[in-house]
């Protein structure tokens, strides 16, 4: 499979190689800090993928997700702009991610910087400028922000998941259904 993408202005071109997964091992592992780990956990998964043309192995740990994978699978490994950020399992022909931030990996993430510096500044001018009764508005409006900020960069991840879905799918339906 070889295709491109245009994502929010950046071009994204999605190619495939053959690999076989040579070793996974799943497990659990804590999360959080002080003390919260001891009562949160998540699955991790340690892969490493052969290719067989080259004999490289690649090493990947995925946290979070439990992924379907074993020893001796064969999958097509899905790389975007040169970073492998999926496999294909070659025999259910179903494709997995094994990353999450797409809008950090692909560089798109328009006006991030912009709302750390108006969080930055509310808190200052909560602090140092505005009295007392009215402090907490100011905090309110950072709290808001940062909130917002969280959902924007959520949203922008969850846009461009579907969009490489559209992209590998697109392809998908050509090549094996």
């Amino acid at each position: 499979m070889q295709s491109q993408t245009l994502i929010l202005g950046h071009q994204i071109s999605l190619t495939t190689l053959p690999a076989l997964v040579k070793y996974s091992n799943k497990y659990s592992t804590g999360t959080g800090m002080y003390g919260f780990h001891l009562f949160i956990s998540q699955t991790a998964t340690d892969i490493v993928f052969r290719l067989p043309r080259t004999g490289t192995d690649c090493h990947f740990t995925v946290a979070g997700n439990d992924l379907p994978i074993y020893p001796d699978q064969e999958v097509e490994l899905i790389i975007a702009n040169d970073m492998i950020i999926g496999f294909i399992d070659q025999s259910t022909r179903r494709y997995y991610y094994l990353v999450d931030g797409f809008s950090k990996l692909f560089g798109i993430q328009p006006w991030v910087w912009l709302m750390g510096l108006v969080v930055g500044i509310s808190v200052l001018v909560s602090v140092f400028f505005i009295p007392g009764e009215y402090q907490q508005l100011g905090f309110l409006v950072a709290l808001l922000v940062v909130i917002f900020s969280f959902l924007y960069r959520r949203g922008l991840n969850w846009f461009i998941e579907r969009k490489l879905d559209a992209a590998i799918e697109g392809d998908d339906n050509k090549q094996w259904h």
